[in-house]
């Protein structure tokens, strides 16, 4: 059954710093799941595409399909998924991801391309670099700036210890210079590459000692919600390469721009405040059926359906997966996680872009206002702290009150930048309980490739079917839906 949410947990004052939730309702999704099956209607519409989830992958996909009939149907009141942003003061801030990797080629069915550059000029898209330092980490009470490169002559470690930090660093960049680094298409790996999923981060590190495995678990953690040992070696260097080849890029605000920018260019194509609640096919059309905000089903037909959604629910709702299909649904993992803005009077942290925290309720933070420095003059301050709950945090996540999250957030972050609670004058929640798919072990080579297929008239994208839950996977697998989608209309 589900967590029932009282109206007083959406917002409280603890000690005079008010405290509320932001991002999904989660009231939508459990009433489809707790309630019996929900019953079509006769279609009220017909469209060529009915794409399901209106976050970055769906968004692309129907991007790629504006030239057809497409409607995009989205649960939250606003498109775009993880990918949005707010403006407190004059600063746009981050309800989910902060920033991205760059175009890069891939060799794929004999062509070389790049396949991002391309499609952020069309959208119209401009990305900025983030100046240095753009990583940090607080450790053992020191400030460490840097800590993927030169920073660790700095680490608070005996010299043996920096040593092996060197030498765990150089066999990542190892693994991420050489031809055989997995990268995003997934189709685009070799078999040396796709073997590095049979086994974990951890597997790969293990040797370089405990000290090295506490921070590879932090920054496992904030990567993909789980510690280095649950997580897929494939999944993990296909993220950790843009970490540590080069230049990282992002907007005020995180990566929402490109949300915004699909959603403008889709106009009234895009329908919100949609749970959808069963999906269906016959001979010659496929039936979505969502239910409106008084939960009375609206039943639309279409050639074919686009489901970009999170894949926790899809067995609920689609009518006739086959077995072999609902099992590899069912055995996918979903981290829980939430981002705390902190809006400051005054400047709390000012050393980087983004700093991790040893022993904290959240992983790390960015600063909303590293991107526009010196354009903001308004003395105030946005931290974006994020908080991954893991496979088991779903529980916790949605039970608790604000107070309960409050103090933990405010005294881990006192522990460490001393003053820094004294500045915070709000805080927002945004919570996630399905935030994404947990790449484990095997995931990629195994379950992802049944979740993917194409199962007559039903298409599937959204990062979860490449497996690495990152920017370029999102716009990949809309792009591919895309295609495919493309291709059945024929």
């Amino acid at each position: 059954m589900g967590l029932p949410l009282k109206s007083g947990d959406w917002k409280e004052s603890i000690e005079g710093i008010s405290c509320f939730f932001e991002g999904d309702d989660p009231v939508q999704g459990h009433y489809v799941r707790d309630n019996p099956p929900v019953k079509s209607v006769p279609p009220r519409e017909r469209f060529d595409v009915v794409v399901v989830g209106g976050g970055i992958s769906g968004l692309t996909a129907a991007h790629g399909l504006r030239d057809k009939s497409v409607l995009v149907l989205e649960k939250d009141r606003k498109p775009g998924g993880a990918a949005k942003r707010k403006e407190w003061n004059g600063i746009k801030y981050t309800l989910g991801p902060t920033n991205i990797r760059l175009g890069y080629d891939v060799e794929l069915n004999g062509r070389r391309f790049d396949f991002l550059t391309p499609f952020f000029e069309e959208v119209g898209v401009r990305w900025s670099k983030i100046r240095e330092p753009t990583d940090a980490l607080f450790i053992k009470g020191k400030l460490v700036k840097n800590f993927l490169g030169e920073g660790v002559d700095d680490l608070p470690f005996p010299g043996d210890t920096k040593q092996k930090f060197r030498e765990a660093w150089g066999h990542i960049e190892s693994f991420v210079k050489s031809s055989d680094c997995p990268i995003v298409p997934i189709e685009a790996n070799g078999a040396k590459a796709l073997k590095l999923d049979r086994h974990s981060l951890g597997d790969l590190l293990h040797r370089f000692g405990p000290e090295v495995g506490k921070v590879v678990d932090l920054m496992s953690r904030s990567m993909f919600g789980g510690a280095a040992h649950e997580i897929s070696a494939f999944a993990a260097l296909s993220y950790l390469r843009g970490e540590f080849s080069g230049a990282q890029y992002g907007a005020p605000g995180g990566t929402a721009v490109l949300a915004e920018r699909l959603e403008s260019t889709l106009g009234d194509r895009v329908r919100t405040r949609c749970i959808v609640a069963s999906i269906e096919q016959d001979g010659s059309s496929a039936y979505v059926t969502y239910l409106d905000e008084d939960h009375k089903p609206v039943t639309i037909g279409c050639k074919a359906v686009i489901y970009a959604a999170s894949k926790h629910v899809a067995p609920k709702i689609f009518r006739d997966l086959p077995a072999k299909k609902v099992n590899a649904l069912r055995r996918m993992k979903f981290d829980a996680y939430f981002v705390a803005n902190l809006f400051c009077d005054g400047t709390v942290y000012d050393d980087s872009f983004g700093v991790y925290f040893e022993d904290a309720t959240f992983t790390d933070l960015a600063v909303n206002d590293w991107m526009i420095r010196g354009g903001n003059k308004s003395g105030k301050q946005v931290l974006s702290l994020f908080c991954p709950r893991g496979v088991n945090g779903r529980p916790e996540l949605l039970s608790q009150s604000c107070g309960y999250w409050l103090p933990k957030i405010l005294s881990d972050l006192e522990k460490h930048v001393p003053g820094s609670a004294a500045k915070v004058q709000e805080v927002e929640i945004c919570r996630y309980g399905h935030h994404y798919a947990v790449p484990y072990p095997g995931f990629i080579t195994g379950d992802r490739k049944i979740i993917k297929k194409r199962y007559r008239r039903y298409l599937f994208a959204k990062d979860d079917t490449q497996g690495v839950p990152c920017f370029e996977s999102a716009i990949w697998s809309g792009m591919k839906a895309a295609e495919e989608a493309r291709l059945k209309l024929r």
